[in-house]
């Protein structure tokens, strides 16, 4: 019996050591200046692994490896130096348990005043992200779909900058109307076409860029504002709430909410990322403002505006299908209500036209339309539009 008791006694003193041992692990990876400085050290060294490229940071802090870690100055480039990711500052959480098993889970992702490079120049198959940022991500269409987690949850942006570049390959001549709008840069393979997202706030409470037999990404938005310049006039964004989905080359999207400074739409569509962009969008709204579209279109009146659903569609042919449908819209004095369509490219036509206006501006649809009408003047009453407005039917009622 008292050899048994003996053997107790040690097995209790070596438990007791080994939790010891533990408590002071804990302490010192969490409390003091060394164990900040490893814990600070391990994120770091984690980040590193999944960057294809150049990780720098300026300044490492940290309280303790259960509870995050602050980075300063920070930038993610490509291996030749082109910027991706630069910050002021990173502050992450992450799960230790995901980071030990190969995973990848940040819990919080906050970035104070980050600029966002994200580009394809010419001569180049990728985007700058998939060089940096391979993982398990696929490259082939019959390889097996990646076997890890890469997730980070609720994202913070305040104050960011958000730059796309991609190839300005146009084919044909190029006359000056072409370019009028467009940003465009000059880069040392070639030029560009811009776009820039400015003074961006913004919370994602979800990005989901690998996961276990699943391809593509997923990106879920919860509020978004930001100045954005997809032409050189910008759009006045204050709230985005949707979803945002890729895959290879084909960005999907569904916004139930876009808030612009006088109107609220919904979104639906998706584009395909290409030398040649593919669009099928589609906008709704039950009261949107002209002046909230002079971005799209800087002829657009100031006052006015309606219910409308609106599509841009890039057709086999490669010319854009701009169609207006269920259209009740108001604006100097005229109403106008049905749909119509417009084809540009090589050639310009109208299609699925079938308006009631009432009366009409002639003078105000020269204004919005890129082309001339076979009629001129106040039409008062009113006017029905019905087939091709080359062929137009014209009826006045008496005054």
């Amino acid at each position: 019996m008292a050899a048994a008791l003996r053997g107790l006694g040690y097995l209790l003193i070596g438990v007791a050591a080994v939790l010891v041992l533990i408590i002071a692990a804990v302490v010192v990876l969490t409390r003091t200046d060394f164990g900040v400085e490893r814990a600070g050290g391990f994120a770091l060294d984690q980040l590193r692994g999944e960057v294809d490229g150049q990780l720098e940071v300026g300044r490492v802090q940290s309280r303790g490896l259960l509870r995050g870690v602050t980075l300063h100055d920070v930038a993610i480039r490509e291996h030749d130096g082109r910027p991706f990711l630069l910050a002021d500052s990173a502050r992450l959480t992450y799960r230790l348990r995901t980071l030990l098993a190969g995973d990848i889970a940040f819990n919080r992702l906050l970035l104070h005043s980050p600029t966002i490079y994200v580009e394809r120049l010419p001569g180049q198959e990728e985007w700058n992200y998939d060089r940096l940022f391979r993982g398990d991500q696929p490259s082939e269409p019959d390889t097996l779909p990646p076997t890890r987690l890469v997730l980070i949850e609720d994202v913070t942006i305040r104050d960011g900058v958000v730059v796309v570049r991609r190839p300005w390959e146009p084919e044909g001549p190029v006359e000056p109307e072409d370019t009028a709008r467009i940003i465009l840069e000059s880069t040392p393979s070639g030029l560009v076409q811009t776009w820039r997202f400015e003074a961006l706030d913004a919370r994602v409470p979800r990005i989901v860029w690998e996961a276990p037999g699943e391809e593509g990404r997923i990106i879920d938005i919860r509020q978004l504002a930001t100045r954005a310049y997809v032409w050189r006039e910008p759009a006045e964004v204050r709230d985005v709430e949707g979803t945002v989905m890729i895959r290879d080359s084909l960005v999907s999207f569904e916004a139930p909410m876009v808030r612009l400074p006088r109107s609220e739409v919904s979104a639906v569509g998706r584009v395909i990322m290409g030398d040649d962009m593919r669009y099928d969008v589609e906008f709704t709204s039950d009261d949107v403002a002209f002046a909230d579209l002079q971005w799209v279109h800087p002829r657009m009146p100031a006052d006015g505006g309606g219910a409308i659903r609106f599509r841009i569609q890039t057709q086999d042919s490669g010319d854009l299908l701009w169609l207006a449908r269920d259209a009740r819209v108001r604006t100097g004095g005229s109403e106008l209500e049905g749909s119509f369509g417009i084809v540009t490219g090589d050639t310009l036509h109208f299609t699925n036209v079938d308006l009631r206006a009432s009366p009409l501006d002639v003078e105000l649809l020269l204004r919005l339309l890129p082309t001339d009408l076979p009629i001129e003047g106040l039409l008062i009453g009113t006017v029905e539009v019905d087939g091709p407005v080359s062929a137009a039917d014209r009826r006045r009622a008496p005054r």
